[in-house]
C-alpha cells in the first residue's frame, strides 16, 4: 500500500508520543527509515514525477531542508504539515499535464536548460487537498547548484486548471534561480510592474513573489491560448507585457 498523507500523519503522531514517553531515539529512527527509502518516480532529464510515493519524497525533502533545526522539530513539522490535508475529488495534476507544461516552457523559453540546469525538479503529485494551497515550491542551494521540488495537491475548486498552477510554481523556481534566494524577485520585475501602473511600494515581498509567479504563468498562456485564462479580464496588452518581460529575463 502506498505511503500516503494519512500514513505520514499517523506515523509522526506515534513518534511524537514515543518522544513524550522518553524514547529519545524515536525521531532519529523514523528519519533514518524515511531517508533510506527509495520512492518510485517517472523521470526525464528535466523532472521526476512522484505519485504513489510522493509523500515519502516530501518527507525526505523536508528533513533534508530542515535538519539544522533538529530531528525532533522536523518530525513535529511533518506532523503539522500532514494535519492540513483531507481526501477530495477535485482536479489533480496528471503526469501528462506535467509533460505538457514542461514542453511548453521549454519551447518558449528553454526553461529546463536555463532554470533547472543540472538537477531535474521533483514534482510531487499528492492525492489530497490542502487546507489552503493548490501547490507550493521550495528549493535548496548546494555546491552542485539549485535542487528544487514542487508539490501539487488536489485543486481548491473544480474551476482551477492544475496546469495553470504548475506554471505558477515553475515561475517561483525562476525567481529563486534568478536571485539565488527563496524570498527575492529580480529588480527588473519592479520595473515591469511600474510599466503596468502597479505601485510596488504598496506590495509586500510575499505579494511580489506571487505576482512574479503569475507573470510567468501568463507569459505562457499568452502564447498557448488553448490553456484558457486562469481568470477573466486580462487584456492583450498585459499578456504581451508578461511574455515580453519573461522572455527578456531568460535571454539576458
Amino acid at each position: 500500500m502506498a505511503f500516503d498523507i494519512m500514513n505520514l500523519f499517523e506515523e509522526t503522531e506515534n513518534v511524537i508520543t514515543e518522544l513524550d514517553e522518553g524514547n529519545e531515539l524515536a525521531a532519529v529512527d523514523f528519519a533514518n527509515r524515511i531517508s533510506s527509502m527509495s520512492p518510485s518516480c517517472s523521470a526525464t532529464k528535466s523532472y521526476a514525477v512522484y505519485q504513489d510515493d510522493a509523500v515519502i519524497r516530501y518527507a525526505q525533502w523536508f528533513i533534508a531542508c530542515n535538519k539544522e533545526l533538529g530531528i525532533d522539530r522536523c518530525i513535529d513539522g511533518l506532523h503539522q504539515y500532514a494535519s492540513r490535508f483531507w481526501y477530495a475529488d477535485t482536479p489533480i495534476l496528471t503526469e501528462e499535464g506535467v509533460a505538457t507544461a514542461v514542453q511548453m516552457v521549454d519551447a518558449l523559453f528553454s526553461y529546463s536548460q536555463k532554470v533547472l540546469d543540472k538537477h531535474p525538479v521533483d514534482i510531487l503529485l499528492i492525492d489530497a487537498q490542502h487546507e489552503c494551497l493548490n501547490g507550493e515550491t521550495f528549493a535548496m542551494f548546494t555546491a552542485g547548484g539549485m535542487q528544487s521540488c514542487i508539490c501539487m495537491y488536489r485543486m481548491q475548486s473544480e474551476e482551477v486548471n492544475p496546469i495553470h498552477v504548475l506554471l505558477h510554481e515553475l515561475g517561483h523556481l525562476l525567481h529563486i534561480k534568478a536571485t539565488g534566494t527563496l524570498t527575492d524577485v529580480p529588480d527588473s520585475f519592479k520595473e515591469h510592474l511600474l510599466g503596468l501602473g502597479i505601485d510596488c511600494r504598496k506590495l509586500t515581498t510575499a505579494q511580489l513573489r506571487e505576482l512574479f509567479a503569475d507573470t510567468f504563468m501568463l507569459a505562457v498562456v499568452c502564447r498557448q491560448p488553448e490553456l484558457g485564462m486562469p481568470k477573466p479580464g486580462f487584456s492583450e496588452r498585459v499578456l504581451m507585457a508578461c511574455y515580453t518581460y519573461i522572455r527578456s529575463l531568460l535571454t539576458a
